[in-house]
């Protein structure tokens, strides 16, 4: 399966055609060596994958509310071929997302990230899919403070430097909705 897209030349993160991030998850799971029970996997194993594919999300929750931007991307594959998709903006590939994060952690306030809820799809040996719900919390330049949430989805893989992330997709909901009730 060949994938390719237009990106758009000019200043600032690269943005890819929305079609981009559809082709790269079409193509995780395409290219993934399939579910568990077509890989032979053993029940052991694919609790470990569950347990690095959640290790993974807790990490970048980490990074991110610590807005530590070099810890946060050495999450990431670094490859031209990552996605990174957020309020209708893609970011593809390692530079255009990491200018992205470099930008928003520079941003003055603290915040918080915490994933309430983490499911996980083993795709194969090297590859899976985490969604999680996160609460998050932040505080203002001025002290004004803010709960709220999002959902975010990831491809990972195993690579030769650990499991990193390949793709990520944050739904950010209406301000007042949250899935807690």
């Amino acid at each position: 399966m060949m994938c390719t897209a237009a990106v758009r030349p000019g200043p600032g993160p690269r943005c890819a055609a929305p079609g981009v991030a559809l082709c790269l998850a079409a193509l995780l799971t395409a290219c993934g060596a399939g579910t568990p029970e077509e890989t032979a996997l053993s029940t052991t194993q694919i609790e470990a994958i569950q347990d690095s594919l959640r290790a993974v999300v807790d990490e970048v929750n980490e990074a991110a509310s610590a807005k530590d931007a070099d810890a946060f991307m050495a999450l990431w594959a670094r490859t031209d071929s990552v996605v990174y998709v957020r309020s209708g903006t893609s970011f593809l590939g390692w530079d255009a997302v990491a200018e992205n994060h470099r930008e928003a952690f520079a941003g003055p306030g603290t915040w918080s990230f915490t994933a309430e809820e983490t499911h996980v799809r083993v795709l194969g040996r090297d590859s899976g899919l985490a969604t999680a719900f996160i609460r998050t919390g932040s505080t203002g330049a001025s002290g004004e403070s803010s709960t709220g949430w999002f959902t975010i989805t990831m491809g990972i893989e195993r690579r030769p430097d650990g499991w990193k992330v390949v793709y990520a997709h944050g739904s950010y909901p209406p301000p007042g909705t949250s899935p807690w009730g």
